[in-house]
């Protein structure tokens, strides 16, 4: 007696909750139970709903794991939806209706990719207006005074003109490399040579600079599935960021450490700089985006697509005031 009295009170207490629930005989798909909030969303009786409910057990394929979630159409709505089979032979369906959540996610993707567009449209016109007034400033200047200038006044207008035009096309080639990131080839690469390799590019700056660099391994295993140019150009990105924020610093010193965490090969590039703020932090992988004079805001973009192409990723970490590290996260190579 006192275990029906427990199942009318379930049964009242499911009748009541704002989640649709429909429960149906696994074998034969009789629906058994269906609370009011399903009547609701299907706006009609139990026939009804075991039609619509029909369509979703078709849709999720007919397999059974301890739980199956999905989404299906019905009634020109999205719902979402849990399956959960039981010990007795039933299957309890629990009902969404997250059409009006799925229309919001959408908005909320374009308005995102709206802003980014206006992003890079702004990036491009701050970039590229920049050296066209100077270009468009000099031309004036010669064109009204180049009767009463000397040659090397002339010389030195014509080389302000060149340097201009030398800023526009590094950004276009730039521009361009991020049209050729999705050709990359994904191969089996060694970590070690990419690094060993970098580092023999930079040892000449390292010297000038008196940039002190240490190299750690912390991995035996350094091979990981990537394209070495790619990788090699990400590394050649975040050692010149960090070498620039070493500008006047004692000490100034890069580190590289190599280490692995599962299947994962990390690379940390860090530098013993100033920092990056908090607020700046969360912008520096945004297209045109900068902290440096004179930057284009566009190497550190890149950076985050040659890796995002080669199933790799990046974080920067900071505390504002001492340092900042780059964590390039890529995957490795199985232990054999």
């Amino acid at each position: 007696m006192q275990r029906n009295e427990e199942q009318v009170h379930y049964q009242k207490v499911l009748e009541e909750l704002d989640v649709a629930i429909v429960a149906v005989v696994a074998s034969s798909r009789e629906v058994v139970f269906v609370n009011k909030k399903a009547l609701e969303m299907f706006g009609g009786d139990q026939e009804t709903v075991a039609s619509r409910v029909s369509k979703i057990l078709s849709e999720s394929g007919g397999a059974l794991p301890p739980e199956t979630g999905g989404e299906a159409q019905v009634d020109g709505r999205l719902l979402g939806y849990t399956i959960y089979p039981m010990d007795d032979g039933e299957m309890w369906i629990l009902l969404k209706d997250i059409t009006e959540k799925r229309r919001l996610r959408r908005l909320a993707d374009t308005m995102t990719l709206m802003q980014s567009i206006e992003s890079v449209f702004a990036g491009l016109l701050h970039e590229l207006g920049n050296p066209l007034n100077g270009i468009k400033t000099a031309i004036t200047l010669l064109r009204r005074d180049m009767s009463r200038m000397s040659p090397d006044a002339i010389n030195e207008f014509l080389d302000r003109i060149l340097n201009e035009v030398g800023r526009m096309e590094s950004l276009l080639r730039t521009m361009r490399a991020f049209n050729t990131v999705d050709d990359i080839q994904i191969e089996v690469i060694d970590v070690r040579q990419v690094v060993e390799t970098v580092h023999r590019i930079f040892h000449p700056t390292f010297s000038m600079r008196g940039v002190h660099i240490t190299v750690r391994w912390h991995e035996q295993n350094t091979r990981v599935y990537a394209n070495q140019i790619a990788l090699q150009q990400v590394l050649i990105n975040l050692i010149t960021n960090a070498i620039d924020a070493l500008e006047g610093q004692l000490n100034p010193t890069v580190q590289i450490i190599v280490y692995r965490q599962d299947d994962t090969l990390f690379v940390e590039v860090s530098d013993n700089g100033p920092g990056i703020a908090k607020e700046a932090l969360e912008q520096i992988f945004l297209p045109f985006y900068t902290t440096k004079s004179g930057g284009t805001g566009l190497g550190l973009a890149l950076v985050k697509k040659l890796l995002a192409s080669m199933g790799a990723s990046i974080t920067a970490t900071s505390d504002g005031h001492h340092g900042t590290m780059m964590t390039v996260a890529l995957p490795a190579v199985e232990n054999t």
